[in-house]
């Protein structure tokens, strides 16, 4: 989610860096008697790195593909360029 979004919202501002640090200081991890700890809350989008995803790119190509076979196939529209 955009945290300027949230910002706005929830904090009444759109300052990123207000935002960030709002978000930085409520992901700390903190030990049973509130001292802080190493431990940090993961936040934001988890990527896959193992490649096992196809590029955006491609699927878009792949998909525009498709699209323009199946209008020649139709007969309808334009299939070119």
């Amino acid at each position: 989610p955009c945290n300027e979004n949230f910002g706005a919202y929830a904090l009444g501002t759109r300052d990123t860096v207000k935002n960030l640090e709002w978000i930085y200081e409520h992901t700390q991890g903190r030990t049973s008697d509130g001292s802080e700890s190493d431990f940090t809350w993961q936040t934001g989008i988890r990527h896959d790195k193992s490649n096992s995803r196809p590029e955006f790119s491609k699927l878009l190509r792949d998909l525009n593909e498709r699209v323009r076979a199946q209008m020649a196939a139709a007969g309808g529209g334009q299939a070119g360029p």
